[in-house]
């Protein structure tokens, strides 16, 4: 078990790229209406396949908010979950996306935003989600992020996959800068 995750995005910022390490010892989900469950730093990964326990574990649209130097950084991000409950959330990997805007950039037009996601199977993509991303986010008086944390703040509206899905992918829209970030990954059962 690890006592620690280190991401490395890719910061969009001012017409540059840059690329820190980031060390993150605390994680969190807040899932609706205010409640934030901790999640072990060890389910937190950037890899595009993950294995999940089951048959019917799906993804959940999620937006980071990850603690950094010059500020929160803002990207996307999945609640892999095998169901609802807490046990089960916590029972799956978390991607997390390697593209990350500043908040700061994005701070005086958040509710432009959008979050979208979509279940993968058979080659075909079917939406799941598509909503506002302030409304899943509560990005109230988080400019001051404690270094070292991140927050997946999930989609309100997240439907199971009406079949098994094979993968996931997450993609936030910012219409005023014309960018997305975006989050691939497939899921591999493992019982």
């Amino acid at each position: 078990m690890s006592s620690h995750f280190v991401y490395r995005p890719h910061v969009r910022s001012g017409g540059k790229v840059y690329t820190p390490d980031l060390v993150i010892e605390l994680a969190w989900a807040s899932y609706g209406e205010g409640r934030f469950l901790a999640i072990p730093v060890d389910r937190l990964t950037t890899a595009a396949a993950i294995q999940q326990p089951g048959r019917n574990p799906h993804g959940i649209a999620a937006i980071a908010l990850v603690a950094a130097g010059d500020g929160p950084l803002l990207t996307v991000a999945s609640l892999h979950t095998a169901g609802y409950a807490a046990s089960a959330l916590l029972a799956c990997a978390k991607p997390v996306g390697r593209q990350a805007w500043r908040l700061k950039d994005v701070a005086p037009h958040l509710d432009r935003l959008i979050l979208r996601s979509w279940h993968l199977a058979e080659g075909r993509r079917r939406q799941a989600t598509e909503e506002p991303a302030d409304r899943a986010a509560g990005f109230n008086a988080l400019d001051d992020l404690p270094p070292e944390r991140v927050i997946l703040f999930a989609a309100r509206h997240a439907p199971q996959p009406r079949r098994t899905a094979d993968g996931f992918a997450v993609e936030l829209e910012d219409p005023v800068r014309g960018e997305r970030l975006s989050l691939t990954y497939t899921a591999v059962n493992v019982g």
